[in-house]
């Protein structure tokens, strides 16, 4: 998922997912693919405007679907950049709600971003990256050390200028 998904504006929704779903020519087809869809905007909280055209669609109703599109094929690995991006507070807390469920249900996700506090909250592990080089890999919960994750970046980022 890219930080701004790209849409066709004058498909509706549930078209769109569609249309994704059929770019590899093996799906898409079949009442039982229409409920997958149906699932995975109800997953994103999107479902009511499944029939609007998406140029109706509000920033965090085009991030929800985004989010949706990144699921449309049952990945294993799943990458999202800066999926909480426009979002209000409710829906911050359902996606990640829905990260916690795909990451519960053994889906790996590669969240990129710069709110480190979602990252506290929803990864087991991190990686920090400054100026191209990757300063720490591992646990949270180990970076951390009963600090909160911004105050340990700052600390080591702060660290490695001095370097």
């Amino acid at each position: 998922m890219p930080e701004t998904p790209y849409f066709y504006e004058r498909m509706r929704g549930i078209e769109f997912l569609k249309f994704c779903d059929e770019l590899d020519g093996s799906r898409g087809k079949g009442e039982g693919r229409m409920r997958h869809y149906e699932m995975i905007l109800k997953k994103t909280g999107i479902f009511d405007a499944r029939n609007a055209e998406i140029r109706t669609y509000s920033k965090g109703m085009r991030q929800r679907l985004g989010f949706a599109q990144a699921l449309v094929n049952d990945p294993e690995y799943l990458f999202l950049d800066e999926p909480l991006d426009g979002l209000d507070p409710i829906g911050r807390r359902e996606m990640k709600e829905v990260m916690r469920t795909l990451k519960h249900e053994g889906r790996k996700i590669f969240l990129n971003t710069h709110i480190l506090a979602d990252v506290e909250e929803v990864c087991d592990e991190v990686g920090i990256i400054h100026q191209g080089k990757l300063l720490y890999a591992g646990s949270v919960k180990e970076f951390c050390a009963g600090k909160p994750l911004e105050e340990r970046f700052m600390e080591v980022v702060e660290k490695h200028e001095k370097q």
